[in-house]
């Protein structure tokens, strides 16, 4: 019997980065049987409204218009629930609209990694516009370091209110050199480490459990979130390099704020929300 897959794509002002992401499903896995749900958070530029009718007589794919912007988690979990309820795929595949596929193998091997080491959550190796391998960090971070990121924020947030951020970041600028030994580390298959949040890919194990992903945040720390809650409930999360996905970074956030100095704003206030909750929640946990 032929495995079921649901695409997750949240869409969000950027129109030509969710077409492309639709291509490349449509290209690399027309021969399995895949659906795609979109969900348009509340854009204002009316492109919900432009991929619906585009997709209107595509029977694989589902456009979801949300009435107000619900944030990363609770807008993906509009169609992780719609996938349940409606398709009971097999495994759902939870993707950012600016990102893409280039492999034909990619869902064999989720299948295949699947049967092999039963994983509740699997993510892919990330490849960047510059052909590097995202690095994401593997495990959750500490309760102090979370602080001191959080203090670091703080400030930056003040020097980006009088236009000083850019003597901030001089002072204090540490360029990080990724060496060929840290490139192999992310060649490496890793069990229970925090998966990148641009592509979850959930099994039967998860999906039957849960109706979505953590959503306490409104951006950013979902992927921290979500290692807790498998950590609670014993269950396995799988880094994969065997399996990849592109990831063009960015291009909601920056299609939202026209000026640098609003999306750093945007990103700095966002992010200090997130790990205070998130080191509440470690805290509630125990970890």
């Amino acid at each position: 019997m032929k495995k079921k897959y649901s695409f997750i794509i949240l869409h969000y002002l950027t129109i030509d980065d969710t077409i492309n992401c639709i291509n490349s499903i449509q290209k690399y896995f027309f021969d399995f049987d895949y659906s795609i749900i979109v969900v348009d958070n509340a854009s204002s530029n009316g492109t919900g409204e432009q991929l619906i009718k585009k997709y209107n007589n595509d029977d694989k794919i589902k456009v979801i218009l949300n009435k107000t912007n619900l944030g990363f988690a609770k807008g993906n979990n509009i169609g992780f629930k719609y996938a349940k309820d409606n398709i009971k795929p097999d495994f759902i595949i939870m993707i950012n609209n600016d990102t893409f596929f280039s492999q034909r193998d990619f869902l064999t091997l989720v299948n295949e990694s699947y049967e092999k080491y039963q994983f509740a959550l699997m993510g892919p190796k990330i490849i960047l516009k510059d052909n590097s391998i995202y690095q994401n960090h593997e495990y959750l971070r500490d309760i102090k370091t979370l602080k001191k990121i959080i203090r670091k924020l703080k400030i930056k947030l003040f020097f980006n209110k009088f236009y000083l951020l850019f003597f901030f970041q001089s002072i204090n600028s540490k360029i990080k050199k990724v060496n060929k030994k840290e490139d192999e580390n992310y060649n490496r298959l890793k069990h229970n480490v925090v998966i990148h949040g641009c592509c979850l890919i959930f099994s039967k194990m998860y999906i039957d459990k849960f109706d979505g992903i953590p959503d306490l945040t409104f951006l950013y720390c979902e992927e921290d979130l979500l290692q807790i809650r498998l950590l609670k409930n014993n269950l396995t999360s799988l880094y994969n390099p065997s399996i990849r996905i592109h990831h063009n970074q960015y291009g909601a956030t920056d299609a939202l704020n026209k000026t640098n100095r609003k999306k750093d704003e945007f990103v700095f206030k966002n992010l200090i929300k997130a790990y205070k909750i998130l080191i509440s929640e470690m805290k509630k946990n125990n970890i």
